[in-house]
């Protein structure tokens, strides 16, 4: 079992390596960039919250995740503790939620976040590599007496996981396609709703706005001149 684990996270290497490197290339403009936001755009908040998470950080603000992006500890201490994430141990179930509600967000994909912060979409590729590390401890958990996982069982079992992802990526944004499709329905019967609105109270107002006005020519006669026209036309 050691080595079937040992194959499939060697598998891992390459990726994780040059996650590494990227994060090792970002600049000190781009970071300074980063820092700057006062009121970053969402992927930056959902990429920067996660990151938090997978780190273990207690307070999970943007104010408080600024240090972790100045100059002296991001390239002393940041890419350390990334190196060596991977390496410490079993990740929490909060950890695990949120690594997985992030690679399963579409508009979290890697190039739709950097095209808002480049930091951010290296940072989303680590979180990706991650994800599919926790994947496989999942499936490299140790068998039930008498089952014995190989590598073409545990390398099927991570393609499976990985379709399920997939999956869950294109319910959601069925999903979003249906709610738009709704909404767009409802402003239709909204819009058709004020047209038959209209069409009726429109020619009501009108009869209400002229009776209204004859009622005030009347009224506004005095009524002795009034009580005369009466009787002229014959009236009680």
């Amino acid at each position: 079992m050691a080595a079937v684990k040992q194959q499939m996270f060697d598998a891992l290497t390459p990726d994780l390596e040059e996650v590494f490197q990227l994060m090792e290339g970002l600049s000190k403009d781009e970071l300074a960039v980063l820092r700057s936001y006062d009121n970053p755009p969402q992927a930056v908040l959902d990429t920067i919250f996660t990151v938090m998470t997978i780190r273990g950080e207690t307070e999970l603000s943007w104010e408080g995740s600024k240090v972790l992006f100045s100059e002296t500890y991001y390239y002393t201490f940041f890419i350390s503790k990334a190196r060596g994430r991977h390496r410490y141990g079993e990740f929490t179930k909060e950890q695990a939620d949120a690594m997985a509600a992030y690679v399963m967000a579409p508009e979290l994909e890697h190039a739709t976040v950097s095209l808002v912060s480049r930091p951010c979409g290296v940072f989303s590729r680590w979180i990706a590599v991650l994800y599919q590390y926790y994947l496989l401890t999942v499936i490299t958990a140790p068998s039930p007496p008498g089952k014995v996982m190989n590598v073409a069982v545990a390398k099927e079992e991570l393609a499976k996981l990985r379709q399920e992802v997939q999956q869950k990526k294109q319910d959601i944004v069925g999903a979003e396609v249906t709610l738009q499709a709704l909404g767009d329905e409802l402003h239709q019967r909204l819009s058709d709703l004020r047209v038959k609105y209209d069409d009726t109270m429109i020619p009501l107002q009108e009869m209400f706005f002229e009776s209204n006005r004859k009622f005030n020519e009347t009224y506004a006669i005095p009524r002795k001149e009034r009580d005369a026209r009466r009787a002229a036309a014959g009236g009680d």
